[in-house]
């Protein structure tokens, strides 16, 4: 991938709801998504390999289920 093509596109992703583990199953199952998991934080992240991004499933703070898209931008 060249310098430009590195900007203006989505490159990393976070899904948090109230029962983290669930989620990843739900994932896991849907995409075939593998997680490297911090059970403190209970938090997983996917490995992703040339074809994909990499992203994060985790337990909601405060409650609020939510998904962040994380877009690389030139500033």
């Amino acid at each position: 991938m060249t310098e430009q093509n590195k900007m203006n596109h989505v490159s990393w992703f976070e899904i948090t709801g109230k029962d983290a583990a669930k989620l990843r199953g739900f994932y896991g199952e849907l995409f075939g998504w593998r997680y490297d998991i911090s059970e403190a934080m209970d938090y997983g992240m996917v490995s992703c390999d040339d074809a994909g991004i990499g992203g994060g499933i985790a337990r909601a703070q405060g409650g609020a289920s939510h998904v962040t898209v994380y877009v690389t931008v030139p500033d």
